[in-house]
């Protein structure tokens, strides 16, 4: 289906405006649940990023609860109307710190951080919920009755499902601040949970509506109180559709996003990216929707909407959306041979409201690009000092940003020769799902360089979000280190004699041109198979390098960002780089290189029946990351020949002709993917039985 599709994509012009339209399904509708206190310092600069992201996104998309605790003040006033149900809530999701903020039922992101909540908004709002909340409320004298009509659209859990319902007030300006963190405005604060903050089992099955009905006491001192309900999986407490009794005012407002930004893919492979644009509005409207093509010249992508396709020249389009109706627009990406990535970026306005603007980026990787830049550094601007250095060294990489683009897989992360992980001072540091798919990269022969000055204060110290045995045992396994002390307050940083990383090297990591951020340079000691390969100015080890025969990691327990040059920055990326076997760059004691070279590359006997054998040169001066992967016609990869390092020279690598779970495979052509550092040659072989 997918060579049809592209050819469609490619020959069909398309000149309707108003197409493929389908009423509007369950329209998501995001619950962020703020954690704070009227005397918590951090608290009064990241509330008013959530309250500015709920009125950049409007109340028709996002919602806010405030929740204040008893800490640091046990006299916080909006706290001590509600004991029970604050309470409650910090239980329920074992909050221990403020300020903090869950998104849908996620604890993430770190509250204050208005980039990464825009991208974690797009993110749930681009998910239709399986479930549609219809609220309407009666006051009679001080009760008030809330009547919520819930309908499941799609598949719901069959069990523990919660029904909740919060009153809340939309403003309280107190005149001088209750606390002593200087905060008098307060925002969407939850005054009563009905029942209770433990809500209502919810007992519904798909195209099912029942209807839940509470009733609570109006208190005379609260303003323009209005009516928040949810539905709640209390197994992963994920949200699966929230609702408020806010009406909608506006005549033009629409949704525009994605849940698939991003696609690693071989060559030859075509990748299908999904949007869904929604009219939010009362009034019907059209978006003009500009396509920008950001490709490597052998690639290709179109824009369809709905089963319509248009051609790659086409660079606007207009789509028409009536009232309450959805579209969906695909970006459809041919990946060439070239190695990169490619962007599309969809940039789309209301025609009725040119003030209403959305944009989506799409990218697809090439799976034989040589190092992955993970970006974790909770929303912080870190990465481009990564970047530049990787530009530097001269290798190919792509950027994936965790917020942006979610969780990485093993399967993902096997792609690279090479992941550079920057956590700067993002929270949690590197979390459990994180920890898990690593250490099977490495395990398989992966190599990591990480950096990031509070990763052992993060697990190391009770008060940190990812204490704990395993992420202790994680570390000191992954990273080769031990940890002793979360500041060493030095800035200096100095080189060891004969080290291939550092040797000759003096550094600062404060001013110049970095980040100067380095508030929390770490200690630490080698583990196991580490080794020390940067000093502080006081002899204390500040990074470790790992060499277990299988795989190979670099851990800074500081900040890269920080370092005060470019060309330091710039000349230790390529020693770890280097170090890591994959570098064409400047030796340690700056001696030339012999540039890495794959040749000869050829089968025996082909056609072949059952077995035969890939052989294929290796030049250089140096061993060098190789990974020999055989994929069938289609573009799916069926067996993995070789994961590791290879020195120079000629190689044999036997096929048996079966796929990694021993299957035999049939008669036909099959693809040899040989990947030798930056290098990628592919051999076409044929099976005959």
């Amino acid at each position: 289906m997918k060579p049809l599709r592209s050819l469609l994509c490619m020959g069909l012009i398309v000149l309707m405006m108003f197409m493929s339209q389908t009423l509007l399904a369950s329209q998501r509708v995001v619950l962020l649940e703020s954690f704070t206190n009227v005397s918590c310092g951090p608290c009064a600069t990241a509330n008013p990023v959530t309250h500015a992201m709920v009125d950049e996104f409007g109340t028709l998309k996002v919602l806010n609860l405030q929740y204040h605790m008893s800490w640091p003040s046990s006299s916080d006033p909006f706290y001590l109307v509600d004991t029970a149900d604050n309470n409650g809530r910090r239980t329920y999701y074992n909050v221990n710190s403020v300020p903090d903020l869950v998104t849908d039922g996620i604890n993430a992101p770190s509250p204050g951080g208005a980039d990464a909540l825009r991208i974690m908004l797009n993110n749930r709002l681009a998910t239709d919920a399986p479930i549609d909340i219809s609220i309407s409320t009666s006051l009679v004298g001080d009760q008030l009755t809330i009547t919520a009509d819930i309908t499941a659209n799609g598949d719901v859990p069959a069990s523990n499902l919660v029904t909740r319902i919060a009153l809340v007030e939309p403003y309280v300006n107190t005149g001088s601040p209750p606390g002593t963190n200087g905060e008098f405005r307060f925002y969407c604060t939850m005054r009563d949970m009905l029942p209770s903050h433990a809500g209502t089992p919810l007992s519904i099955t798909s195209g099912q509506t029942v209807q839940v009905q509470e009733t609570g006491t109006m208190n005379a001192g609260w303003n323009d109180v209005y009516v928040v309900v949810w539905v709640q999986d209390d197994t992963d407490k994920s949200i699966l559709q929230a609702a408020s009794s806010l009406t909608n005012t506006s005549d033009y407002a629409y949704f525009f996003g994605t849940t698939h930004p991003v696609d690693i893919a071989p060559e030859g492979d075509l990748v299908i990216m999904e949007s869904v644009m929604s009219n939010l509005g009362l009034q019907t409207d059209s978006y003009s929707v500009q396509i920008v093509q950001d490709l490597p010249a052998d690639w290709s992508a179109s824009v369809c909407e709905g089963v319509v396709c248009y051609p790659p020249w086409t660079t606007d389009i207009t789509v028409g959306l009536s009232a309450g109706n959805q579209t969906h627009l695909s970006v459809d990406v041919n990946v060439g041979a070239t190695v990169g990535t490619g962007t599309v970026t969809l940039n789309a306005v209301s025609n009725n409201d040119p003030l209403l603007t959305r944009t989506l980026v799409f990218n697809v990787i090439h799976d034989g690009t040589a190092i992955l830049c993970v970006d974790d550094d909770g929303g912080n601007a870190y990465e481009p000092y990564f970047h530049d250095a990787l530009d530097f060294t001269g290798h190919t990489w792509a950027a994936w940003n965790l917020d942006l683009y979610g969780k990485l897989s093993t399967a993902d992360l096997s792609n690279f020769f090479a992941v550079v992980w920057n956590v700067g001072l993002g929270y949690p540091t590197v979390d459990t799902a994180d920890r898990t798919e690593l250490a099977a990269y490495l395990d398989g022969g992966g190599r990591l360089f990480m950096s990031g000055q509070d990763i052992g204060w993060d697990i190391f110290d009770p008060n940190g979000y990812e204490y704990g045995t395993a992420a202790q045992t994680w570390y000191r396994t992954y990273l080769g280190a031990s940890y002793v002390s979360d500041d060493t307050n030095d800035l200096s940083l100095i080189g060891i004699a004969g080290d291939p990383i550092s040797d000759g090297l003096s550094v600062l990591i404060t001013g110049g041109d970095g980040a100067s951020n380095q508030d929390y340079p770490s200690e630490i000691q080698p583990y196991g198979n580490g080794e020390a390969c940067i000093l502080y100015s006081a002899n204390r080890e500040a990074a470790v390098r790992t060499d277990t025969g299988t795989w190979r990691s670099v851990y800074m327990a500081f900040g890269f960002e920080g370092i005060s040059t470019a060309a330091n920055r710039n000349l230790l990326m390529d020693r770890i780089l280097d170090w890591f076997g994959i570098s064409l760059g400047t030796g340690v004691n700056g001696e030339s290189v012999r540039p890495l070279t794959l040749s000869t590359l050829r089968n025996h006997p082909n056609p072949f029946n059952p077995s035969t054998d890939v052989f294929f040169e290796i030049g250089g001066d140096r061993r060098t990351e190789a990974m020999v992967d055989v994929y069938d016609v289609s573009g799916e990869k069926i067996r993995t020949l070789y994961r590791g390092a290879l020195d120079p020279g000629t190689h044999t690598l036997h096929w048996d002709g079966r796929t990694d779970d021993g299957r035999a495979t049939a008669s036909g052509v099959y693809l040899a993917h040989v990947r030798v550092g930056d290098h990628l040659q592919t051999l076409k072989m044929t099976l005959t039985k």
